[in-house]
């Protein structure tokens, strides 16, 4: 797996994602797709600016068709709070650490 892709887990703490069903797949060595249910997060790097860019794609199940939102300019320290957002879910060990 590339060092960006492995950055990219790092930052998103895959482990916790991972023991809650999250799926990842690596798209190519820039991107990471995360999915959970009808929803994915593509996670792209872009190694001149530094940043982030993410496409969010929602499968509408009754008539399949995908609902997709573009950001741009995203640092690494929004990633987490664009996935609680996105897949409706709280990360439980941030939450941890915030009250100790």
């Amino acid at each position: 797996m590339s060092e960006i892709i492995n950055a990219i887990m790092q930052q998103i703490s895959w482990r916790e994602l991972d023991f809650c069903g999250f799926i990842f797949v690596k798209i190519d060595n820039n991107t990471l797709r995360v999915n959970k249910g009808s929803k994915n997060m593509d996670i792209s790097y872009n190694e001149g600016l530094d940043l982030y860019s993410i496409k969010k794609h929602t499968l509408n199940k009754k008539d399949y068709s995908t609902k997709t939102e573009e950001l741009n300019h995203i640092y690494f320290d929004q990633l987490k709070e664009l996935i609680e957002g996105f897949f409706n879910f709280e990360y439980v060990m941030c939450s941890i650490v915030k009250v100790v």
